[in-house]
């Protein structure tokens, strides 16, 4: 969104925040999972769901063919 000034404007970030709020943890699990995966991880995996309302998984960021990190 840009303002009459050209400069973006930050007032998307509000809605996206709103929007995010509005996710079951399940949604917001497959959400992190696939902006992850947009972000050039490998392997990622959500886990079960263990009610603590934090996102449960892992993936591989693999940075060329000989370095990789796991995260979790």
């Amino acid at each position: 969104v840009a303002e009459s000034s050209g400069v973006p404007s930050n007032d998307y970030r509000d809605v996206i925040l709103d929007l995010i709020r509005t996710l079951p943890p399940e949604g917001f699990e497959r959400l992190c999972q696939r902006i992850l995966r947009e972000s050039d991880f490998i392997q990622v995996i959500v886990t079960g769901r263990s009610g603590d309302e934090g996102i449960d998984g892992y993936g591989t960021l693999q940075i060329n063919p000989f370095v990789s990190f796991k995260v979790l």
